[in-house]
């Protein structure tokens, strides 16, 4: 065996073994698989209830300055709009990745996968 092909099995190798945080595109579960874009409700249909749900609201970017402003007192009243943020934690069984699914207003946005579930 060569030595290229000896340093591209222990690459492959070590970055397939490697746990932790990770990101996913996608997450199998037991009616289907979730992926981003999918709905709250879509997930919901395929991966059951999470074990964990965390629902929090984050600012959106400040809208710009108007250029122009109307004659009359000066009084600025700043609105920020709210992005609904949930995180949903799955436990998918021993030996598998605790995986946490974030929902921005309601639209799957990213799957990460945790710590390795041991018991």
């Amino acid at each position: 065996m060569g030595l290229q092909r000896k340093v591209c099995l222990a690459l492959v190798s070590w970055i397939w073994l490697v746990p932790g945080a990770a990101s996913a595109e996608s997450f199998r579960c037991a009616n289907g698989i979730a992926s981003d874009g999918d709905s709250k409700a879509a997930v919901l249909g395929k991966c059951g209830e999470p074990v964990i749900q965390h629902s929090f609201c984050r600012a959106a970017a400040p809208p710009s300055e108007a250029s122009a402003r109307e004659p009359g007192p000066a009084v600025t009243v700043n609105v920020l709009p709210c992005i609904t943020v949930d995180e949903w934690t799955f436990n998918p069984g021993k030996g598998k990745f605790l995986t946490t699914l974030r929902f921005h207003d309601g639209e799957l946005v990213s799957i990460e996968q945790g710590d390795r579930i041991r018991d």
